[in-house]
């Protein structure tokens, strides 16, 4: 210790015992290997107290100008920063880059915000983390959603007269520990486990589960009446799914499919919504605010705002880069059109498994849905799916042989799948 606080590297335990006891502290005893010593401090010196005090009398006896005037080098490395930071880093870019402006807010609630935000009493979300200590009466919990501080931030601006804005939040949400479900039509299921920043010995511990979310909210119109536009348009499910998807690309290569959200969800609207589903585990979803809701934050109940509130923790864990395409090719696709008739409860989902699982596939490329159709010239109970499809070598130019050889065998692998017949 002696030498750690000087940088005396060569002190010795004689010189250190020779000095001290000139001063008439006597040695008493010591350990075997010499490394502890102690010492008597005669009742005069009511200034020694500690062992700094004794290390002090040692360089004072020894001559301070024996102590050198700079520390011994060490190398210490820079720390690798925490891949999640830079995960975190990454996804509020990639919206921000999207014309969406960053909240931040305390991650604290009341129960009335959970009122007004219309969670039932038997809910998950009423078994938010309580604070001992609240700053006030009004942020006595711990938020279990980010949308409730976006509906806030929302509120606020109109009451300044700002409307259509484009707000997200990156924060984490608290739940107390549950019984884990495995149901995905309810968005109680998605609290689960803990969050990336978590390890696995504190994944065993009573406390509550803390999940890092991203959270974004169309704000409505969401483009308001000018020169250009004669009237107000308004954002709906398609619009927030596009920018969800834009930001997903933008963020990680993660491959999410999206299922019908059929139950009811007390705080979204009962219209078109869906779950999001990476490696069929929901980890997020897409909807409206509920009418009631948006009343409740003074906004339009005409036309809520649509939403999407994600986990980034299970995207995280993935650990996919972005995948960077280019669009120069050497030799020139061929495109195909075609509209296929198909039982009115078959999905895009289902349409698009079965494409991407034809066996027999060599130079499809890619495919699109561009056009839905019910009405005349089809059966009740069916509806029309138009796709177009792109075939491409990265060896030769395509000829009609070709592509057709492999249009049949596609179009006989989606009759046998899905009964899908060509319009």
């Amino acid at each position: 210790r002696t030498r750690q606080i000087l940088g005396l590297s060569t002190i010795t335990h004689s010189q250190i015992q020779d000095s001290l006891e000139a001063l008439g502290i006597m040695l008493i005893d010591k350990t075997d290997d010499g490394e502890r010593l102690l010492f008597r401090v005669p009742t005069w010196r009511n200034d020694i107290e500690r062992e700094i005090d004794l290390i002090e009398e040692v360089a004072r006896i020894i001559g301070y100008e024996q102590i050198p005037y700079s520390l011994p080098l060490m190398e210490i490395g820079a720390l690798p920063e925490n891949p999640f930071i830079e995960f975190l880093d990454n996804c509020r870019l990639a919206i921000a880059q999207s014309g969406f402006a960053e909240t931040i807010s305390f991650p604290f609630i009341s129960q009335n915000d959970l009122d007004s935000f219309r969670v039932p009493k038997n809910h998950l979300f009423r078994k938010s983390v309580k604070l001992t200590n609240p700053l006030s009466a009004e942020s006595n919990y711990m938020q279990p959603t980010l949308l409730i501080n976006l509906l806030k931030a929302l509120q606020t601006n109109h009451s300044h007269g700002e409307r259509g804005c484009r707000l997200f939040e990156i924060g984490r949400a608290y739940i107390n520990r549950q019984k884990p479900s495995n149901e995905l039509d309810d968005v109680s299921g998605l609290f689960q486990s803990q969050g990336a920043h978590f390890n696995s010995t504190h994944d065993k511990n009573p406390r509550p589960i803390e999940r890092n979310l991203i959270a974004v909210v169309i704000d409505q119109p969401l483009e308001q009446k000018s020169w250009q536009n004669g009237t107000d348009t308004y954002a709906g499910f398609f619009e927030v799914k596009q920018t969800f998807l834009q930001w997903l690309k933008s963020s990680t290569d993660a491959e999410v499919s999206f299922t019908p959200i059929n139950d009811g969800i007390s705080f979204l609207h009962p219209r078109a919504g869906a779950f999001i589903k990476l490696n069929d585990v929901a980890i997020g979803y897409i909807r409206e605010i509920h009418p009631e809701t948006a009343l409740k934050y003074e906004l339009d109940p005409k036309n809520p705002p649509v939403v999407f509130e994600v986990h980034l923790d299970v995207l995280f864990q993935e650990k996919l880069p972005p995948k960077i395409d280019s669009d120069l090719q050497k030799f020139p696709a061929v495109t195909r059109d075609f509209a296929f008739v198909v039982k009115e409860d078959i999905s895009y989902a289902q349409f698009s498994e079965a494409i991407n699982s034809f066996p027999r596939r060599k130079f499809l490329n890619s495919f699109q849905l561009f056009d839905v159709y019910k009405g005349e010239s089809i059966d009740p109970g069916n509806k029309s799916m138009a796709f177009s499809f792109a075939f491409r070598s990265p060896k030769k130019t395509l000829n009609e042989k070709d592509v057709e050889k492999e249009i049949k065998a596609l179009q006989q692998w989606l009759s046998e799948k899905i009964n899908a017949d060509i319009r």
